[in-house]
């Protein structure tokens, strides 16, 4: 999903027990055109997320994973 619209402090939960504080948003790195010379401009809106993690940590996250905003 589209992680743009996430701003520092809302709070998401991952599955049923890890809580995730958004710090910033992710910026593509210029280093990531090593790769390939589109590899950034095609990043863009695909990103993701800094945040630390408040509670559940060492849990297994799984794709399809209920995922919601908590807190903003």
């Amino acid at each position: 999903g589209d992680l743009g619209n996430l701003i520092p402090g809302m709070l998401v939960r991952l599955g049923e027990m890890v809580v995730v504080s958004v710090t910033e948003q992710n910026v593509p790195c210029v280093n990531l055109q090593v790769y390939h010379r589109l590899t950034v401009t095609k990043s863009y809106g695909r990103r993701g997320v800094l945040g630390t993690v408040l509670a559940g940590a060492g849990s297994i996250l799984r794709p399809g994973m209920p995922t919601e905003i908590i807190l903003f």
